[in-house]
């Protein structure tokens, strides 16, 4: 069978040739083969909201895993459908479905532990445990450092990116995001490197909304709608009209809204063919946002304001969304206030300080929230978050220097203040930097490269030293290269290996001749 025809990024599921391979798929013989292809017909139906059919394909994975009594097919096929019940709002079978996985001993395929690690972060962070959710970055990240897989890196950090934009942490968060494309740029499926560049720019795009750089917002968000549509997906294309509507809005402050509300309803007219829970709940929450800022100052009447926003609010907490839940009341809190409605207010206000206490959202230091303006954070051992700042007023305090003490938070880790938990810094190459001493260790395939780029409208060189593994060969290569905007020649020498490649910022890069 070739296994590259069936390859995720070779066809779109709105294509003849996918509904052809959905046809066919019972004329297969070998169980890896049609374990192989259910599972990229389940990712082609993700890439279309369709997720009951995305779970349907994950079912017969299990069931032939099962018959196959393949630890590493069940991992999978239980990955699989956490992904389907993660959208279709099912969050704590989900999070089960991927401690199963965890169960199995996968030692043959450790990149399975780590996007394991990685679902589990999206199902924590979308139920607003972000101490979780930081941990399970942390475990994915310790799978990348030893398997090299780029394209799990990318998306340890996108999720770290996108867990900082919802602590408002926006300069860690940019940090990420930025790194992601950096990352994405190299890739050399062209759907795949399209699909996570459309969902890298959505991101970048709401950093910059938050940041009240709105021009820039909608440029970037529109381009991640190009690349959307360009490739089929349709939940990342959804996700970017609702983004869209928000930028509007903001931009359209105390004015008629109308072309805010067509983005909604445009996105609102897709959701309507996907069963994707989250989605539904995402534009719920924006529409209702939307209402209540036109209500306040004096557009609509409160009617649609309150509807929308209690709508919104128990579809949130039917399906575990806490911090959706939070923002829903707490702008019912202003709307009850408006109205003179003191019981629900009094409602409402309790709402918000249990939801509060329950995501965790204040420093125990100082005894303030965070999360709700920009400003930096910092994550103890226990992955438990406090302000930057208290925890540095808190290493200069003599007593703290002195003792190991619990954390504020959990109080069941003892350590010293003088630690705190970093992130997965992210590290896109410098040409400046100075090349590690080679020392070829036994048994493994090490090169030395010295690396010349030319530019080809000035004529200069500029050169980098330095070890690559063959496995990671490329990516290590064109990683430093980045800061370049035009066009150049890339000559690359070593024992044994001679090719030239061409290099672009907008294309990568790709091997025009060579020999090995």
């Amino acid at each position: 069978m070739n296994y590259e025809y069936f390859n995720i990024g070779s066809f779109s599921p709105c294509s003849t040739s996918f509904f052809c391979r959905t046809s066919s798929l019972h004329k297969l013989k070998s169980v890896q083969d049609k374990f192989l292809t259910n599972g990229y017909l389940a990712e082609a139906y993700a890439e279309r909201g369709r997720y009951e059919k995305m779970l349907k394909h994950a079912l017969i994975q299990l069931q032939l895993a099962n018959e196959q009594e393949d630890d590493s097919m069940r991992a999978r096929a239980y990955l699989t459908l956490a992904k389907a019940n993660e959208k279709l709002g099912e969050f704590d079978r989900s999070i089960n479905y991927s401690k199963i996985c965890l169960d199995f001993k996968l030692k043959s395929n450790p990149e399975t532990v780590g996007y394991i690690h990685l679902n589990l972060a999206s199902l924590y962070l979308a139920k607003g445990d972000f101490s979780s959710t930081f941990e399970n970055l942390r475990n994915a990240e310790v799978v990348v450092r030893k398997t090299c897989e780029k394209l799990l890196e990318l998306q340890v950090y996108l999720g770290m990116g996108v867990l900082y934009m919802n602590l408002n942490d926006l300069t860690k968060a940019a940090t990420y995001l930025d790194a992601c494309l950096s990352l994405s740029s190299v890739m050399v499926v062209e759907d795949t490197k399209i699909k996570y560049q459309s969902v890298i720019l959505c991101h970048l795009a709401a950093l910059y909304r938050k940041r009240k750089l709105l021009d820039k917002a909608e440029r970037i968000c529109q381009e991640a709608l190009n690349f959307a549509r360009s490739n089929g997906n349709k939940p990342i294309e959804a996700r970017g009209l609702v983004l869209l509507g928000d930028i509007v809005r903001d931009a359209l402050r105390f004015q008629d809204q109308t072309l805010a509300w067509i983005s909604y309803n445009n996105a609102g007219t897709l959701a309507s063919d996907m069963d994707d829970i989250l989605l539904q709940v995402t534009i719920m929450n924006s529409t209702a946002k939307c209402a209540t800022e036109q209500y306040l100052i004096g557009i609509n009447c409160e009617c649609q304001a309150v509807s929308l926003n209690e709508s919104c609010s128990d579809l949130a907490e039917s399906i575990g969304c806490k911090l959706i839940t939070l923002k829903c009341q707490s702008r019912l809190r202003k709307l009850y206030e408006s109205l003179s409605d003191d019981k629900k207010l009094d409602g409402a206000k309790k709402k918000c300080l249990r939801l509060v206490q329950e995501l965790q959202l204040f420093c125990n230091l100082c005894g303030q929230r965070y999360a709700l303006k920009d400003e930096s954070l910092r994550a103890l051992p226990c992955s438990h978050f406090f302000h930057e700042q208290c925890l540095i007023a808190r290493r200069q305090s003599r007593d703290s220097v002195s003792n190991v003490q619990p954390c504020p938070k959990c109080q069941s880790h003892r350590f010293s203040f003088l630690e705190e938990q970093k992130p997965p810094l992210p590290n896109c190459g410098n040409t400046t930097e100075t090349a590690p001493e080679f020392r070829r260790p036994r048994n493994q395939n090490y090169h030395v490269f010295e690396i010349f780029v030319q530019i080809n409208s000035i004529g200069e060189f500029q050169s980098k030293t330095f070890v690559v593994d063959r496995r990671s060969l490329f990516d290590q290569i064109f990683r430093p290269l980045f800061d370049i905007s035009v066009i150049g020649v890339v000559a690359a020498a070593a024992e044994n290996f001679s090719r030239h490649f061409e290099f672009s910022r907008t294309a990568g890069a790709k091997i025009t001749h060579g020999q090995s």
